[in-house]
């Protein structure tokens, strides 16, 4: 009965190593591959494991299962020497050149994480693009030489991970995702006009006052003429107001107003150019109306490569002259 036992036993250990040889063969573990070709590109075992900081016993057991994956032997080797079998040439010959190529693209990708160079590509609503974001992306890509920056800019809320996006400036109200948005501060909305233009009809003194002009309306923030405004201290309005010109863009409204079509509504940033060269004045200061932030947005916090890391804290350092509010 014993022997019974004894038999299945040596049975079933000479199956399940048959079985642990056959699930090996076929498949590849890379730390073996390229431990094998440390091993001959140093010159044995003990050179190897202090390049690669493991023990040698590491280095050997890596080898022994390599060889035992391919079921054949790849190298000879004694207490003092080491050669490469025939068919551990012939591996070595096919596989040190590919192991090469992998170490060279990891030391790219590591570079790529400390070194800001490459194509950043960025999207922006249109009217930001009008406003600052030449000028700044004109000092930003002098400071960074290696970098390129290709801007889309567009009204539609782009799919960063889909559509290949390193970052995008988003104003408004945002949606949940899975995105990482930093807020660069708040996109207040005056009420502007050409000093032509006011000199022409007159220089509003109350809200009540703006019924009687001429408005150049943005479709996004004056709704079926229904002009919603915030006073001083909190106080809500909100005003019909009528006008020849109306669209969906404040980049459009922006050269409207220069050219003297009206009164209408900026956000402050884009105003504020036209303003400090004295083509458009604000109309009614204390009233506004009220505007979504401004947000920096990028698919992940976690290995954020170098380029889209030194876009973010330049664009955190230029936040003065965004004419941006808290």
């Amino acid at each position: 009965m014993l022997l019974g036992n004894g038999r299945a036993m040596l049975a079933w250990t000479s199956r399940r190593t048959r079985f642990e040889k056959n699930r090996l063969r076929g498949r590849v573990d890379l730390n073996e591959v390229s431990t094998f070709v440390k091993v001959i590109e140093s010159g044995g075992f003990t050179a190897a494991a202090e390049e690669l900081d493991l023990p040698k016993s590491t280095i050997s057991r890596r080898i022994a299962r390599l060889e035992e994956r391919l079921g054949v032997r790849l190298l000879e080797r004694t207490t003092r020497k080491m050669r490469l079998t025939e068919a551990g040439q012939a591996y070595y010959d096919q596989v040190s050149g590919p192991i090469a190529t992998l170490h060279t693209a990891s030391a790219a990708a590591e570079e790529q994480q400390d070194v800001p160079r490459g194509l950043l590509k960025l999207t922006a609503p249109v009217d930001l693009g009008h406003a600052f974001l030449a000028d700044l992306l004109v000092r930003f890509t002098k400071q960074y030489p290696e970098l390129h920056v290709q801007v889309e800019l567009t009204g539609r809320v782009v799919d960063l991970i889909r559509e290949g996006f390193d970052v995008a400036l988003r104003a408004g109200k945002l949606e949940d995702s899975s995105l990482v948005a930093r807020r660069l501060g708040g996109t207040g909305i005056g009420i502007y006009a050409s000093k032509t233009y006011l000199a022409a009809r007159g220089t509003p003194k109350s809200p009540e006052q703006l019924r009687a002009h001429a408005f150049v309306m943005h479709t996004g923030v004056i709704s079926n003429g229904r002009l919603p405004l915030v006073g001083p201290n909190g106080e809500e309005k909100v005003l019909e107001v009528d006008g020849p010109l109306s669209g969906n863009d404040f980049t459009f409204v922006l050269r409207a107003l220069e050219a003297s079509g009206g009164i209408g509504l900026l956000p402050k940033f884009s105003a504020r150019r036209a303003c400090a060269e004295g083509v458009l004045v604000q109309v009614l200061p204390e009233w506004t109306r009220q505007g979504g932030g401004l947000h920096l947005v990028y698919p992940s916090a976690r290995y954020l490569p170098a380029k889209t890391k030194v876009f973010r804290d330049f664009i955190l350092e230029q936040l003065d002259e965004l004419g941006l509010e808290d």
